[in-house]
């Protein structure tokens, strides 16, 4: 998964990446350290306040578009 990661260049790669994210928790979900979404949403929260205060983390938070990936998390509750 981790090299799916690096390859995400464009809308299609996300989605394709999202894809194979549920496929890997169905196939190995005991690769998985949060197996439920709680879990999932806050180990994602903890994170990002963790990761973006590391000098070794190459994000630029300034520039990340918060809002569409608050809203493609929010839709996956929503969307049938």
């Amino acid at each position: 998964m981790f090299g799916k990661l690096q390859e995400i260049k464009n809308k299609d790669d996300f989605v394709g990446f999202l894809r194979a994210m549920s496929e890997d928790f169905v196939n190995a979900p005991e690769e998985w350290a949060n197996g439920d979404i709680p879990s999932f949403l806050e180990a994602m929260a903890a994170w990002v306040e963790d990761r973006s205060g590391s000098p070794f983390d190459d994000t630029d938070y300034n520039k990340t578009d918060y809002n569409a990936i608050a809203r493609v998390i929010y839709m996956g509750k929503l969307y049938e």
